[in-house]
């Protein structure tokens, strides 16, 4: 393979969970970077991006072509709330690309809640992206978050893996600096707060509640969220949200 398909950092992050702020940050500190929300997403970054790469190249491939050149890797994903990722991937996707909704600016606000519950709440899934990784290179899942802990860490050979936490990104620049032994300072890109949707979305997480039987069979038994969190942390996120259900059942329905 060629220089281009070595890289020093992969992002390897679940989307809306600050991978674009983290490639940015690394590629402004010159650090090979390959940024990816899953496999199959490297496949279509692979298609777009990089066909140099071959027909039958997959992610495990560049990550141990990496291994073998470079001294050290980093492999760094982020935990972010459940609840809180899949509304910020909703209307990130709400009028373009995946347009979720493009006539959402003619929608009330409880009539916004009503369709995410009713056709993506259930469609836009919890994931952990480092998982395929860890099961690929046969590695346990990581200890449960303990507290005062700021990331987690795994290594494995010469590569490292990483779980930063999304809540504590005002403190990525320090993490990082920490991690990687030097000076990191964080450029932000992509942040909901730019969006042109987010006057939008500020009210909708104001009046948001989720449906019972979403609580009940999904967020109780989240299991990132019983490894990211700890017993304390998660028992308060879920107390947030059982005092923020929607009491009757919501199926999901079509597009």
């Amino acid at each position: 393979m060629s220089e281009k398909k070595i890289h020093d950092v992969f992002v390897y992050c679940t989307g809306k969970s600050g991978s674009t702020t983290l490639e940015t940050t690394f590629k402004k500190m010159k650090y090979d970077v390959l940024r990816a929300h899953s496999i199959h997403d490297f496949l279509k970054i692979k298609k777009n991006n990089y066909e140099e790469y071959g027909e039958n190249v997959n992610i495990f491939d560049i990550i141990d072509e990496s291994k073998k050149n470079k001294e050290k890797i980093y492999i760094i994903d982020c935990f972010r709330y459940p609840i809180e990722r899949v509304l910020s991937e909703f209307f990130h996707h709400i009028d373009h690309d995946r347009k979720y909704l493009p006539e959402y600016k003619d929608y009330t606000i409880k009539e916004l809640i009503n369709f995410f519950n009713k056709n993506y709440l259930y469609k836009i899934p919890i994931k952990n992206a480092l998982n395929d990784l860890l099961k690929h290179y046969k590695l346990t899942q990581f200890e449960q978050r303990k507290k005062g802990e700021r990331y987690l860490s795994k290594t494995h050979e010469n590569i490292v893996f990483i779980k930063l936490f999304f809540e504590n990104i005002s403190e990525w620049d320090s993490i990082l600096s920490e991690i990687f032994n030097k000076q990191i300072t964080i450029h932000k890109h992509n942040m909901t707060n730019k969006k042109p949707y987010y006057d939008v979305y500020k009210k909708f997480l104001e009046e948001y509640k989720v449906p019972n039987k979403y609580y009940l069979n999904i967020l109780e038994n989240d299991k990132n969220l019983m490894v990211f969190t700890t017993n304390e942390e998660r028992e308060k996120y879920l107390e947030y949200w059982k005092n923020r259900i929607i009491e009757e059942n919501t199926e999901t329905t079509e597009e």
